[in-house]
């Protein structure tokens, strides 16, 4: 049976916690709470970096790591340009605060993430292309047969739609893009070891 806490026995069972806790370690948790509400803020585009930079710039070291970190693991293969930019400069905001600064690091990064994207579309290029040849070279290829009661039509598929049936062309494709997500997630948790570099 499972027991449905009440509003004050949550609430008393929180103060109970917080009573245990050192006083570095509630700071830690207001800070990471300011973090947090900032960067719900930039996420919306509400501030950009520089307003990102003043209103942290006072943080601990470890509590500016720890908001790159939330920047980066936001970060996705298929985010857009314009989310990449945005990660990329507020992470370089903050880096400018950090005891050791390795912007020139970062820089590079994300210049590699960029590669990876191409190189991928690229790839993806490549793929649709030879696709798109065959289709010519045998047009029944393309071709669907679709049957409604007693009548037999026939359907031309789109490139997506033919490469979407075929199941030997999606695991091609899901290879190219695995590949190269892949070298995304590698690269990723290079630059996470970067930013979580601390001065001894």
């Amino acid at each position: 049976m499972t027991i449905i806490k009440s509003a004050w026995e949550i609430a008393m069972e929180k103060a109970k916690n917080i009573e245990k806790l050192s006083a570095e370690e509630l700071e830690e948790i207001k800070q990471q709470e300011i973090i947090d509400s900032i960067l719900a803020q930039f996420y919306k585009d509400q501030i950009g970096p520089d307003d990102l930079w003043r209103l942290i710039k006072d943080l601990s070291e470890n509590t500016l790591i720890k908001a790159q970190h939330s920047l980066l693991q936001s970060l996705t293969f298929f985010s857009n340009d314009h989310d990449f930019k945005k990660r990329k400069n507020g992470i370089l905001a903050i880096e400018n605060l950090k005891n050791i600064k390795q912007s020139s690091l970062v820089e590079q990064y994300f210049d590699h993430f960029k590669k990876i994207k191409k190189s991928l579309q690229n790839d993806k290029k490549e793929f649709l292309d030879n696709v798109e040849k065959d289709l010519e070279f045998d047009p029944q290829k393309k071709m669907q047969v679709l049957r409604q009661g007693n009548q037999i039509m026939l359907k031309e598929l789109s490139l997506e739609e033919v490469i979407d049936q075929n199941q030997q062309l999606k695991q091609e494709m899901q290879k190219i893009e695995k590949h190269w997500k892949n070298q995304f997630d590698d690269v990723k948790q290079k630059l996470l070891n970067i930013v979580n570099t601390v001065d001894q």
